[in-house]
């Protein structure tokens, strides 16, 4: 099976790049574990699990994730039900049996609406009937408030063999128009974090 370095190579993490001309996601703050970088081999089979505001974009976005490399699987084909899920013992036995060694847990944290004040705008000329018609013509475009919906996402890398956690963000995403489009975004920003904090190589 590929290795976590054959991951970050791949279209897991690099192919991010390249998707989104410009990005609406920003990483607002990250933690590493002291002295933690990914050494090749680390991770063999890592769970893919997203919380998102629904069951469906659940399924869609851990799917984006996992189809981008043969080490990821996606949380639902594990936890299809609810008891299984929120119970530990149970939840424990599936990773144990499964033999996963790593999770990748995305969370919806909240969604925000932010209120803001667009400015209309006018020509202005250096003499006065010029500026006489744009005014007496109605030239003028008001302003108006625009709605942004911003998106909190947490995004955390845990280690199953030594129950801990390693890597964790917060992003934040503007007027997400696309599930799909919106987890790679994500992944962009996620992967350049990682870079910086020292936790994987590129």
């Amino acid at each position: 099976m590929k290795n976590l370095t054959m991951v970050c190579n791949t279209p897991l993490f690099t192919a991010f790049i390249f998707l989104i001309a410009c990005s609406s996601t920003r990483i607002v703050s990250s933690w590493k574990e002291p002295n933690m970088e990914v050494d090749p081999g680390t991770f063999n089979k890592v769970l893919v699990v997203v919380l998102g505001p629904s069951e469906s974009s659940r399924r869609i976005a851990e799917d984006k994730i996992s189809s981008r490399n043969e080490i990821l699987y996606p949380s639902y084909n594990y936890f299809q039900h609810e008891d299984v899920a929120k119970n530990l013992d149970s939840a424990k036995q599936v990773v144990r049996n499964e033999n996963f060694d790593g999770v990748l847990f995305l969370r919806l944290e909240a969604v925000e609406k932010d209120v803001n004040y667009v400015p209309g705008t006018t020509n202005y000329y250096r003499t006065y009937w010029p500026h006489h018609a744009a005014y007496w013509g109605r030239y003028y475009e008001p302003g108006y408030y625009k709605v942004d919906t911003n998106y909190i996402i947490e995004t955390s890398a845990f280690s199953v063999e030594k129950d801990k956690l390693l890597w964790t963000a917060i992003s934040e995403t503007v007027n997400p128009s696309d599930i799909e489009k919106s987890v790679d975004d994500i992944m962009k920003q996620v992967y350049k974090r990682m870079i910086e904090d020292g936790f994987i190589s590129e």
